[in-house]
């Protein structure tokens, strides 16, 4: 889900390494055992030859990588559901602490920094506060977030 967010912000680019010449055979191989191939084609290897060339260069490669993104990013989605799901399940069934105890909860992030809060045993906020670990930032945000542990 990263990569996905890297790719719409054009930080990163990603692209598939696909072997061209494996996958020409492999249609020729799938045409010739549906007999969809013409019989003057047939005859004509050369032609049939360029013409997967040509149909794999410019219509099947990039459906076959968008297709093969799509169902990287589904199953990306489906398995940080089941992550969430499960951390969430654990947390919420866990026993409470005793004797209560503050709890400092973070949210991660990069553009707006990592949201710190300081939480009390029955979840009221008694402090919140904001750190950046990037560039010059990284010392102070060490500071403030050791004063609030």
């Amino acid at each position: 889900l990263a990569l996905r967010r890297g790719i719409k912000q054009k930080v990163i680019k990603l692209s598939y390494d696909i072997d061209g010449s494996k996958m020409e055979s492999s249609i020729k191989y799938h045409l010739r055992q549906e007999n969809i191939i013409p019989v003057q084609l047939i005859k004509r290897q050369d032609l049939l030859k360029e013409a997967i060339h040509d149909a794999w260069k410019r219509l099947l490669r990039r459906r076959g990588t968008t297709r093969l993104w799509n169902e990287k990013c589904k199953e990306a989605e489906e398995r940080a559901c089941q992550v969430f799901e499960d951390n969430l399940r654990r947390a919420l069934l866990a026993p409470p602490f005793y004797p209560p105890k503050p709890i400092l909860s973070l949210d991660p992030g990069f553009k707006a920094g990592i949201k710190c809060a300081i939480l009390n045993s029955n979840g009221a906020v008694i402090k919140l506060d904001t750190v950046k670990f990037l560039g010059r930032q990284r010392d102070e945000s060490i500071k403030v977030l050791s004063l609030l542990l």
